[in-house]
């Protein structure tokens, strides 16, 4: 399961994948100062993770957190909408750098 946790009162979410994403959620909060929300998660294969790294790397921080924008919400509403992970990455521009991450899908 992918899932993307939000620090509230932050402009930071966590992308990731768990069996369990709200367990996953209460081991982050331990060491984390902003309260952690479950922001989606979707039954999408594991490998998505790394697809949606590599398209979110220009919002990158730190370990899997990345910044929240217009496009990291985009993707969260999408994740809400149940639809699959291909359908996300048709609505994102076209570079070279997608372009190789959608062939891989």
């Amino acid at each position: 399961m992918i899932y993307v946790i939000r620090a509230t009162g932050s402009q930071y979410i966590k992308i990731g994948k768990a069996k369990n994403p709200i367990g996953r959620m209460k081991t982050l909060q331990t060491g984390t100062p902003y309260k952690l929300v479950l922001a989606s998660c979707a039954d999408w294969p594991d490998s998505s993770e790394k697809r949606l790294h590599r398209v979110l790397v220009d919002l990158y921080v730190i370990g899997e957190w990345y910044l929240l924008t217009d496009k990291t919400q985009s993707l969260i509403d999408h994740m809400q909408s149940g639809l699959d992970l291909r359908s996300w990455l048709a609505t994102q521009s076209n570079n070279k750098r997608l372009k190789r991450v959608l062939r891989l899908a």
